[in-house]
């Protein structure tokens, strides 16, 4: 994975402090904000030799840890961890086996 810099400050900055990025933890937010945001990086020629977050984590999790973001990883690690609560936690896991260090 290789995202923007900014990218990851974003994501950072939503970890520290969810309630200001989503509501009641809810990783979908932050997925579809992380989209417009590597839109607006891609828009303004900023996205250069980075990936956009969101496939990039996808093929990250499909690879390491065979599940499926058909619908999105948002829905997936949902789905898999059971609450929104425990999804920001394995969110927060998954970032950080990731080392990129989010």
């Amino acid at each position: 994975m290789n995202p923007h810099p900014s990218t990851l400050t974003f994501i950072r900055s939503a970890i520290s402090r969810p309630g200001m990025y989503m509501c009641d933890f809810n990783l979908r937010e932050l997925e579809l904000q992380l989209y417009g945001y590597d839109a607006a990086l891609g828009d303004t020629g900023l996205l250069g030799e980075y990936e956009r977050f969101n496939f990039s984590f996808s093929e990250y999790l499909r690879s390491n840890y065979q599940i499926s973001c058909a619908r999105g990883w948002a829905n997936a690690i949902t789905e898999k961890s059971g609450t929104p609560e425990q999804a920001f936690i394995s969110f927060q896991e998954f970032m950080k086996s990731a080392t990129i260090a989010a």
